[in-house]
């Protein structure tokens, strides 16, 4: 803790998340994940620095943060929706993913022995209804549904643009 009460970890993991952007938009008919696409090394194998992950059949994430920390949720986040799909014979609902990671990020800023993960992550996908929804966590452990929302680097300047324009966006041809 700082002499303000401030868990000084979570800040840390939150200024992490600041290295990157990605976006997510939600409308009647279907949800977009984007990501910031930077320039990579000539030598380096581009699918080894991709952004936005597959969770399940229904289901996809991407993040803003540390690439090491996402790839430990990312990889619990499909063991866990391949867990709930084998004992319920149904998908996890997106809800259910991103409170399960969620309550995980939540355990890691609580133990001596870890520290909080430096990842935002934004969680889209469609129930089993076909309803699709948006979510995002941060560092901290919070989350929360969104019509539209971004995070990281670019965050504040995105989402002004998304609050001007969505009318516009609501329309599932003019979303993608």
């Amino acid at each position: 803790y700082s002499p303000d009460g401030h868990l000084l970890q979570v800040e840390y993991a939150q200024e992490a998340v600041r290295k990157g952007s990605t976006v997510g938009l939600r409308t009647k008919e279907c949800v977009v994940l984007g990501v910031e696409k930077r320039a990579i090394d000539s030598l380096q194998i581009e699918r080894t620095s991709r952004k936005i992950k597959k969770i399940d059949q229904h289901m996809a994430m991407t993040f803003a943060g540390l690439t090491a920390d996402a790839r430990v949720l990312v990889s619990r986040a499909q063991v866990e929706a391949q867990s709930h799909r084998l004992n319920f014979d149904r998908p996890a609902s997106v809800e259910y993913i991103t409170r399960y990671l969620a309550r995980l990020k939540q355990t890691y800023t609580q133990s001596v022995a870890r520290r909080p993960f430096g990842v935002s992550c934004l969680i889209g996908g469609f129930d089993e209804d076909g309803r699709p929804r948006l979510f995002q966590t941060d560092p901290s452990g919070i989350y929360y549904e969104w019509s539209a929302n971004t995070t990281g680097r670019l965050g504040q300047t995105v989402n002004e643009y998304l609050e001007k324009n969505t009318a516009v966006i609501s329309r599932a041809p003019d979303a993608a």
